[in-house]
């Protein structure tokens, strides 16, 4: 049962990583070394965004304000030339997914009238591994399609009717990025669910074992 509950993508990740990678984990390790500066330059641009809105509401041609909206934009454009390959990433988890999952189907499944509770939990893996495959996806796509509008912010790309549908197609992924994100924590969350449920259960019966055990040692 716990096998099960593993992830298995972490499994496969770290095998890789023994045995040294290849190519893709080279490239992956070296651009995870800016994951802290794009959050820092996340935070600064909510932050230079809300202020502005409030300055320039209540004074439209605040200087302040207008620097501060500028601060928002160009950090926005320097947060998409940092997911520069960061497709990469998600292209490498995609590639371990998808191992772990044939390797799970090479298992032995109950059949279905037959199912025992570490035959669902089992089962419930397979279906989160088909769900992180389709948020991997989803992602994919997204961090890709960020650098076909950073491209279009900078003036690389001009025409008007390309960027529109690259604006499009970029907030398409990033809501299916949100939405199997989100299926994929309710489904680990059932999971831990009934992780707990099986202990608390296989506690209790220890118990009243040992109850049965020291009632029968005093008679």
């Amino acid at each position: 049962a716990d096998k099960a509950l593993s992830d298995p993508s972490a499994e496969v990740n770290n095998n890789l990583s023994g045995m040294g990678g290849d190519a893709l984990d080279h490239s992956v390790a070296f651009l995870k070394q800016r994951d802290g500066l794009d959050k820092t330059l996340k935070l600064m641009r909510y932050v230079s965004a809300i202020a502005a809105y409030n300055i320039l509401a209540d004074d439209p041609s605040s200087v302040t304000g207008t620097k501060l909206r500028k601060l928002d934009k160009s950090t926005g454009i320097t947060r998409k030339y940092l997911k520069l390959g960061k497709f990469l990433g998600n292209l490498k988890e995609l590639r371990a997914l998808l191992r772990a999952g044939e390797m799970a189907s090479r298992q032995r499944i109950a059949p279905a009238g037959n199912r025992t509770p570490d035959a669902a939990l089992a089962s419930a893996a397979a279906f989160a591994n088909r769900l992180n495959i389709a948020s991997q996806l989803a992602q994919l796509v997204y961090n890709f399609a960020e650098q076909l509008n950073w491209a279009a912010k900078i003036g690389l790309i001009r025409d008007a009717r390309r960027r529109r549908k690259i604006e499009r197609w970029t907030s398409v992924a990033e809501l299916a990025t949100y939405v199997f994100t989100i299926n994929v924590s309710m489904l680990t969350l059932w999971r831990c669910a009934q992780r707990e449920t099986r202990a608390r259960r296989e506690y209790h019966s220890r118990g009243l074992r040992k109850k049965d055990d020291d009632a029968d040692d005093a008679a």
